[in-house]
């Protein structure tokens, strides 16, 4: 199946709305998971070799992930540039910076489908959950290649199949399910693009990356009550929280107990719920 027509200039539009008016409750809703997600973080870091005293890149860092981590690991001698299309992301980005007392990482607002950024300024490029946004792919990854040193590494980590990635899947279903809807095809703009391993390898050889490679990581998020899962579902599932806004006010609160109701179904014993969920994990070298 060929991925649908799609104007990028305006998904990219559509979306820095939607980040930026969901920014105060995405990094409320998310601050309970970030320890959980810390493990994609590190196998970036581990996948792109980023070392002390590197320059480093973090695309799409959204509130500044990974990017605070590689800061931590660049130390003093190295620096860390994030760029992300939505200010009020940034500005939680920033904030928690200053909260760390990191001085080594600076966030932009910038458009990362076309970097405005010196070439072979950076030592490596990492991004998390943010590759599948981009559209079309081969331009942008030619673009990060750009940004790199001769030898520099990209690894970039992507959602997997939705059928094992039920923190976004199980909602996005149950509410399509409610509204007589299918499901968005897999390779339709949005958190399942690059679900196909063998087609993100493809798009790296193609943006002339070279040793591409791909390998899966299971990150297990626990949500404390079915409370904070659809908290999470609200600001965080940009599938479900744009399906239910479409629709009649009085219908909205029908759609969102469904949520709640699918959680629950999830939940364990003392109430929490407990999802595990693939994510596909890319490297190259330019």
């Amino acid at each position: 199946m060929s991925t649908p027509s799609v104007d990028p200039a305006r998904l990219q539009a559509e979306q820095r709305i939607i980040w930026n008016e969901t920014a105060d409750d995405f990094n409320k809703a998310t601050a309970a998971n970030n320890v959980a997600a810390q493990v994609v973080s590190d196998r970036l870091i581990a996948l792109a070799q980023v070392a002390p005293g590197q320059r480093v890149l973090d695309i799409a860092t959204g509130a500044g992930d990974p990017a605070l981590t590689v800061a931590r690991v660049v130390g003093p001698a190295g620096s860390v540039v994030g760029i992300d299309q939505a200010p009020q992301m940034l500005a939680a980005a920033r904030g928690r910076a200053a909260q760390a007392g990191l001085s080594n990482v600076t966030f932009i607002e910038g458009n990362a489908q076309v970097l405005d950024l010196p070439p072979q300024s950076f030592d490596a490029v990492v991004s998390r959950w943010g590759l599948m946004f981009f559209l079309p792919l081969v331009p942008a990854l030619e673009g990060f290649r750009r940004v790199l040193r001769s030898g520099g590494h990209l690894a970039a980590a992507v959602w997997g199949e939705p059928q094992h990635v039920p923190v976004i899947s199980a909602s996005c279903a149950a509410v399509m399910s409610q509204l007589g809807r299918p499901l968005p095809p897999p390779d339709a703009p949005g958190p399942f693009n690059l679900a196909d391993p063998e087609k993100l390898a493809q798009s790296m050889t193609a943006a002339g990356f070279s040793n591409v490679a791909t390998e899966s990581l299971t990150l297990s998020i626990t949500f404390p009550s079915v409370e904070a899962y659809v908290s999470f579902q609200r600001a965080a599932n940009m599938l479900v929280r744009t399906a239910i806004a479409e629709q009649p006010a009085e219908q909205q609160g029908v759609l969102w107990q469904t949520v709640a109701q699918t959680g629950a179904r999830m939940a364990n014993p003392d109430g929490s719920v407990t999802l595990h969920n693939l994510c596909i994990c890319v490297s190259g070298q330019a």
